[in-house]
């Protein structure tokens, strides 16, 4: 079964004994409490035609249950005069069980730990196991603050070294980078489950030859440097550049990550 927040493992009855441990006293035990339930004690054929298509399950007989087979057996049908296509009294009683059900579920007994359906186009019911709610999940959170150009020249290619390792980040990690433009505050009261946020910071510095750009990633919550690197490469101040550093840097912010975050842990 897939686990989930809130998501209900169906197990078809033939299988109840092998899976989750349901025995058929469980089965039992869990249709005596619905027959007990005021929407069904006042009803006895809603009563018959439940414990009839749960019995019959339970038998685990490769015969498949028809409409005729329950016109007969429950609502004491004349074998040699009924015809399903004249007489609607299972279509009809099995919708009624269908709501019934749904009304017990969600209101009387939403605390079910096994429940009972009929899916459509079915005569043969399904039990349900809710599934425990998972604790949500927990994430390490990265912002990208706006790199500082420190020399007189090259203000135009840090900004665009910028704008392209954001880009780069977006697309390695695939979930959202809180972008230099927003301030933390102004993102962190919507996610409430962030195990440590991390701010990637750095600097560029131009000269007549080459050009430097220094990284650090801050650990917010205690202000320590927990990554540095630097990356120099030829003063050429065009996009190529750019892309070049963005993807060196991503890279190596992944491979931290990937090193130092455990494997359930993820960067948001």
């Amino acid at each position: 079964m897939s686990s989930s927040s809130k998501k209900t493992g169906r197990i078809e009855f033939s299988l109840l004994q092998y899976k989750a441990h349901v025995t058929q006293e469980d089965v039992r035990a869990a249709l005596g409490l619905v027959l007990e339930d005021q929407r069904f004690a006042r009803s006895d054929r809603l009563c018959a035609l439940l414990r009839f298509l749960v019995e019959n399950a339970l038998q685990e007989t490769t015969k498949k249950l028809t409409e005729y087979d329950v016109g007969i057996s429950v609502f004491d049908r004349d074998p040699t005069q009924y015809a399903t296509c004249d007489d609607p009294i299972v279509r009809v009683q099995i919708g009624r069980l269908r709501k019934k059900l749904t009304e017990y579920y969600s209101s009387v007994a939403p605390l079910a730990t096994l429940r009972f359906s009929v899916p459509l186009g079915s005569y043969i019911p399904s039990a349900s196991i809710p599934l425990a709610e998972e604790a949500p999940e927990r994430f390490h959170r990265l912002s990208v603050r706006q790199f500082k150009c420190i020399t007189h020249a090259g203000a135009v290619f840090t900004q665009g070294l910028c704008e392209e390792l954001s880009y780069r980040l977006f697309e390695s990690f695939d979930n959202p980078i809180i972008s230099h433009s927003f301030t933390a505050s102004r993102y962190i009261d919507s996610i409430e489950e962030v195990v440590r946020e991390y701010t990637l910071e750095g600097s560029v510095r131009v000269e007549p030859s080459r050009l430097r750009t220094s990284v650090r990633l801050v650990d917010t919550a205690i202000g320590l440097i927990s990554w540095s690197a630097q990356f120099d490469r030829d003063s050429n101040y065009g996009i190529t550049i750019q892309e070049d550093l963005a993807n060196t840097i991503c890279c190596a912010l992944k491979a931290y990550f990937d090193e130092h975050l455990q494997p359930a842990q993820q960067v948001v």
